[in-house]
């Protein structure tokens, strides 16, 4: 990352792999449940503290950051099966890639069972899904499909499976 930008730089590692690691980590539940209630500050604070041994001023802002919390279920009122959920972030938009515009963190309804994906910047107008395993393994999925609704949806497929509904 010699050439490319102190704010590309600070961005990767929070989006790449502070988020990815604490997600993956022992202490996940309480840090999910610290970012739902920072309401974006936390990221804002995450760029910030990455950031603080270098000349770096991030150009964001608490505001800038959104938390949509989506919880997925089988359409089949009747189960017993208490479903999962999908917080997706909502990143200020990239400039360059590979830098993410949406992050997705899928898991149980006991914070458990995660995965993280991602929908990064790519070649020319177009945007990749991705995702992160908890070995730090990258997987690319290939180009995304256009609309945010259609990205969510193939998460939502990823990670569950097709026979699911979700609410916002």
């Amino acid at each position: 990352m010699d050439n490319i930008s102190l704010e590309t730089q600070v961005r990767y590692t929070v989006e790449h792999k502070i988020l990815p690691e604490m997600f993956f980590s022992e202490k996940a539940k309480e840090f999910f449940l610290f970012l739902m209630a920072s309401e974006g500050k936390l990221i804002l604070d995450l760029f910030n503290f990455f950031g603080r041994d270098q000349d770096y001023k991030c150009p964001y802002s608490a505001e800038d950051f959104k938390l949509d919390l989506h919880i997925i279920r089988k359409p089949d009122k009747e189960s017993e099966e208490p479903g999962k959920a999908i917080l997706e972030i909502i990143m200020p938009e990239p400039e360059q890639m590979p830098l993410c515009s949406r992050i997705y963190i899928c898991h149980d309804m006991k914070l458990e069972n995660i995965e993280y994906f991602t929908l990064e910047k790519s070649v020319g107008d177009s945007d990749a899904l991705c995702a992160w395993t908890p070995a730090g393994i990258h997987e690319n999925f290939g180009t995304a499909p256009k609309t945010k609704e259609d990205v969510f949806r193939e998460v939502v497929n990823k990670y569950i499976g097709e026979n699911y509904s979700y609410e916002t």
